[in-house]
């Protein structure tokens, strides 16, 4: 359903949101970084290419780790706008299938099923996947650190604090924003 939902119309069309071609140039830095290996003169290195491609803004206004697993697609598939769309579908699956997971733990399989199939048809959710936008890649690691988080501290499970922990660092390194889900945490440790 996911696939079907978030992938029409994958191959075509261009950007239509503003920062969308940002975080597809932020993948590619990271590709091209990985392929030449300018560690002498990284510096240097990125000067000359924010001047070639102006549209780069990794680390100036996106943290590093949508781009750096863009870039992993990038260079399976090939750099292209369908191949950084494909990230974020991957995204999409991935939220889908671990919120399954998370209320299957907490419910059943047929609340989990109806749940994920209303989370993804959500206007919102799909609008927001079937873009290069940071907001699912975000969402996804958020829901992956609320089942290791819930399962450290209802399923007793003890290396899933490390996997929260983890998570929840990768969704703040890939929009800011995802830091409001320590006060949450915490407020669901205090209670």
């Amino acid at each position: 359903m996911t696939i079907i939902l978030v992938g029409k119309g994958i191959t075509k069309g261009d950007f239509w949101f503003p920062d969308a071609p940002r975080h597809a140039m932020n993948g590619v830095y990271i590709h091209d970084v990985m392929r030449d290996l300018p560690l002498a003169n990284l510096w240097d290195y990125t000067i000359a290419y924010y001047a070639r491609y102006p549209a780069l803004s990794i680390l100036i206004d996106y943290p590093p780790f949508f781009p750096i697993v863009e870039s992993l697609f990038f260079s399976v598939f090939g750099i292209s706008r369908f191949t950084a769309r494909l990230t974020v579908l991957f995204f999409a699956v991935l939220a889908a299938i671990v919120w399954y997971k998370l209320i299957k733990l907490i419910y059943d399989e047929k609340i989990a099923f109806y749940s994920t199939a209303l989370f993804i048809t959500t206007p919102l959710i799909v609008l927001w996947s079937r873009e290069v936008m940071l907001e699912m890649p975000t969402l996804a690691l958020i829901i992956l650190s609320v089942y290791f988080f819930y399962n450290y501290f209802e399923l007793n499970k003890k290396k899933h604090i490390y996997y929260c922990a983890l998570t929840t660092a990768f969704s703040i390194l890939t929009k800011q924003t995802a830091v409001f889900i320590l006060p949450l945490f915490l407020s669901y440790v205090l209670v």
